[in-house]
């Protein structure tokens, strides 16, 4: 048995749940019962099961207005640009799995973004919680 295999059936099944709050201190959430980040020789290509939520599925869902897709997209950096966009993605907003920039993003700089939570990028505070799921 190849390494990755063994590897990735050692880990499970993971489910994963994106918490964000607002300055009005709502939350809304975006979870997918199957959640996992590939190897780094495919470069951490983000995958997402089926969407529950309180809000619309910006992360697997196609946004044009926004900048595109985040499942399966690879995980981009300042050093290493795997994002879909002409520049690089990760220099003005991080890393993160773009495709052309962000339809979401949890982890910028004093800049969380979520369309129709915090569209401005204001948002107060964001969680990913992941856990295992029963789920193939």
């Amino acid at each position: 048995m190849a390494l990755g295999a063994s590897t990735r059936a050692e880990q499970g099944t993971y489910k994963v749940r994106f918490v964000v709050r607002n300055r009005a201190n709502v939350t809304q959430y975006a979870e997918y019962d199957i959640f996992s980040v590939q190897s780094e020789a495919s470069g951490y290509p983000l995958r997402l099961g089926r969407f529950r939520g309180s809000g619309e599925d910006y992360l697997t869902g196609y946004h044009s207005r926004y900048g595109g897709i985040h499942d399966n997209m690879k995980f981009s950096t300042a050093d290493r640009d795997q994002d879909q966009h002409s520049g690089n993605c990760a220099n003005s907003y991080g890393g993160w799995w773009y495709d052309k920039c962000q339809n979401v993003l949890l982890n910028g700089k004093r800049y969380i973004f979520w369309p129709g939570i915090c569209s401005s990028g204001d948002c107060t505070s964001s969680l990913i919680l992941v856990k295992p799921t029963d789920v193939c």
